[in-house]
């Protein structure tokens, strides 16, 4: 299954918990999780954080995977498709920018120890 918004990734964990005939808090108990918390998620009253998606994950018995957004058009939060390429001309940039002090930063720890420390002395 492609999820390709918060929304629609809350409606299929809950599908999947109804599946497997879970009640919440035996899902809170299986996660980890604090008692409720699996009500306050399928409700909206929190959002999921990387933990918390994780646990749920887990005891839901599913994982997640991450592939390559190839669509010419995302969706936004209302489900609408918007036009890609600004997004993907704005990460392109970024990601040659970061590039860009990896190599820096490769080059500074390079010449630090070709002169054998930041003090320029042969030690520490």
């Amino acid at each position: 299954m492609q999820i390709l918004a918060y929304e629609a990734l809350r409606l299929a964990l809950i599908t999947r918990r109804y599946s497997l005939g879970l009640p919440r808090m035996a899902v809170d108990a299986i996660s980890g999780l604090q008692d409720g918390y699996t009500a306050k998620i399928e409700c909206g009253a929190k959002r999921l954080s990387p933990l918390s998606l994780s646990c749920l994950l887990g005891a839901l018995g599913l994982e997640l995977l991450v592939v390559p957004n190839t669509m010419k058009h995302l969706p936004n939060k209302t489900g609408e498709r918007i036009d890609a390429e600004p997004a993907r001309s704005a990460f392109e940039k970024l990601r040659e920018r970061y590039r860009a002090m990896g190599r820096r930063s490769g080059e500074a720890r390079r010449a630090m120890s070709c002169r054998g420390g930041p003090s320029g002395r042969g030690g520490t």
